[in-house]
């Protein structure tokens, strides 16, 4: 399938605000309801102690024994006058009451420091383990005065050791792959990693030489070293098939049931102006010429003042493998959250609002976006897409229909709010639902404290 270079038209509406018939106003807030038969009145509050701290990420494990746990990320940032001035990377397990598993980890705590470096700052971006009896994978960055390098690691399922390799700094697996001693390597901001049931891990890079900024799509295999089957010995340059000299900032990935990878991000144009980019990659390494364009769908507004940023994606191997994006829109003064809905082959999802991007200002003057999706498990029939995001001023949840219309039903307003909170930004391990009625999301409180939130549906 061949697509243009503009996907989508908008009609200019209320400063950029899409609205459709059955698609309220946004801005009307509503105060999101805690369950209390959780941890701490709705809250897991966890441990740390530097001067602040951020959970990044919570997962569920699943069990092989029904009794449910669950494992957070998080990191302590401390004080510019601490002597180490160091940020610590921490791993808790949890049960589904919100009581951390003492039995996780060395020293009855149920939490374990994840280091990336003996020198420098740690910081988990991401988690996954298959269940509760297989090795923990995770990743993030470290940085200290001489840069920042993007690491993976894994650990035990009890917590109680690293597993199959150390702490993998990609900037010398790289280092080694191209002969070059100069390179820094970063993730992509949201879901850069994800593994496969046969543990191999694919990681969205962007590595920086000497100024100049290069994304890649890497394969590692589980022993930790770079899986030369997959593309160009285990690395695969991402390049526009079609425009190759724009630069591609990628920031997450996914996969369908055929092993297939999706990337999305976005790239800046000569013109200034930055289009949202999805890719579809084979497990080879290869673009998917019936993806798209040879492989690549973009987002492109009509309207010239109006930038695409995509930030999360989902494919949803329930409904047909359609895809969600979602992400932000820039219009020259602030940004808004922004979602939208393709078929398995890249073409728009004309049932999710028409097949136009559907855009949220949540408050005037605010930067805001949506970080992260998942259908909802409800136990209905027609399942409910649940969106996590964040405005300047504090998180987002909203809820919608398969027509892209809110469902305002979710605490009685268009969204969905908390005082006093910051949901992780840019993370697509965000949250997870345990149950119908519930959802456990990661953030803090007070504007210090890591916690995971209960939130009542």
């Amino acid at each position: 399938m061949k697509s243009p270079n503009n996907l989508h038209t908008h009609e200019k509406i209320d400063d950029y605000l899409i609205r459709t018939d059955n698609q309220p106003a946004a801005g009307l807030f509503g105060v999101l309801d805690y369950d209390a038969s959780f941890g701490n009145s709705g809250r897991l509050y966890l441990p740390f102690k530097a001067e602040e701290g951020w959970a990044s990420g919570v997962i569920q494990c699943p069990s092989t024994n029904n009794a449910a746990k669950y494992l957070a990320t998080y990191f302590e940032k401390h004080s510019v006058n601490d002597p180490d001035h160091r940020s610590v990377a921490c791993l808790a397990r949890f049960d589904g009451a919100g009581e951390l598993d003492k039995s996780f980890g060395t020293d009855n705590t149920g939490v374990v420091d994840v280091p990336f470096a003996d020198t420098g700052t740690s910081v988990l971006l991401g988690i996954h383990a298959p269940d509760d009896s297989s090795p923990i994978t995770l990743w993030g960055y470290s940085y200290g005065s001489t840069g920042s390098d993007a690491y993976i690691t894994q650990w035990t399922h009890d917590g109680k050791s690293s597993s199959l390799f150390a702490p993998l700094n990609i900037s010398e697996l790289l280092k080694i792959r191209f002969s070059d001693l100069k390179i820094r390597s970063q993730l992509g901001k949201g879901n850069a990693c994800l593994v496969q049931a046969d543990s191999n891990i694919y990681a969205v890079v962007i590595t920086e030489k000497e100024d100049n900024l290069e994304c890649y799509l890497i394969k590692i295999t589980p022993t930790g070293t770079l899986d030369t089957s997959f593309a160009d010995a285990g690395v695969l340059k991402i390049q526009h098939p079609v425009r190759p000299t724009i630069p591609i900032s990628l920031s997450s990935i996914a996969q369908d049931k055929l092993g297939n990878i999706y990337a999305c991000g976005y790239a800046d144009q000569p013109t200034g102006k930055s289009i949202g980019i999805l890719m579809k990659v084979s497990p080879l390494g290869i673009l998917d010429q019936d993806f798209g364009e040879q492989g690549v769908v973009e987002l492109n507004s009509t309207q010239e003042e109006l930038a695409y940023y995509l930030k999360g994606i989902y494919v949803d191997d329930i409904k047909d493998n359609k895809i969600v994006l979602v992400g932000s829109a820039f219009n020259g003064a602030i940004f808004k959250g922004m979602v939208t809905v393709l078929q398995p082959d890249g073409s728009l999802d004309t049932t999710f609002n028409k097949g136009v991007p559907v855009i949220h200002k949540f408050y005037d003057g605010a930067n805001d976006a949506w970080y992260m999706a998942r259908y909802e498990v409800s136990g209905e029939p027609e399942r409910k897409l649940l969106i996590s995001g964040g405005f300047t001023a504090g998180p987002v949840l909203g809820r919608f229909n398969d027509n892209g219309s809110v469902d305002s039903s979710l605490a009685g307003a268009t969204f969905g709010t908390l005082y006093n909170v910051k949901f992780y930004p840019n993370n697509g391990f965000s949250f997870v639902q345990p149950k119908p009625g519930q959802i456990l999301i990661a953030g803090n409180s007070a504007g210090k404290v890591p916690t995971i939130h209960a939130l009542k549906l």
